[in-house]
């Protein structure tokens, strides 16, 4: 890995002839941080969405389920799974 030059300002002082760097603290974030930050929301997002998706399958599925159970009672079907019949 190449060094990185440190990056420094200058600034002048009282005197025509007088000039001081100041050089900047290296910084304390890594450099890829954006990159990784991004990627977690990402992520997260995703999680999310497929959290949001089985719950909506799930709720089809339940409404489908009272539907029959509805209609059984309607028709007076029954099932017993206790016996095999199904």
């Amino acid at each position: 890995m190449a060094t990185r030059r440190m990056k420094t300002r200058t600034v002048t002082g009282p005197a025509v002839g007088s000039v001081a760097l100041i050089a900047r603290p290296p910084r304390t974030i890594p450099a890829d941080h954006l990159i990784l930050e991004a990627r977690r929301q990402e992520d997260v997002r995703q999680l999310a969405t497929a959290i949001v998706r089985e719950d909506a399958k799930f709720r089809a599925l339940v409404r489908v389920f009272s539907i029959l159970q509805e209609c059984m009672r309607k028709w007076e079907v029954t099932l017993s799974i206790a016996a095999g019949a199904f």
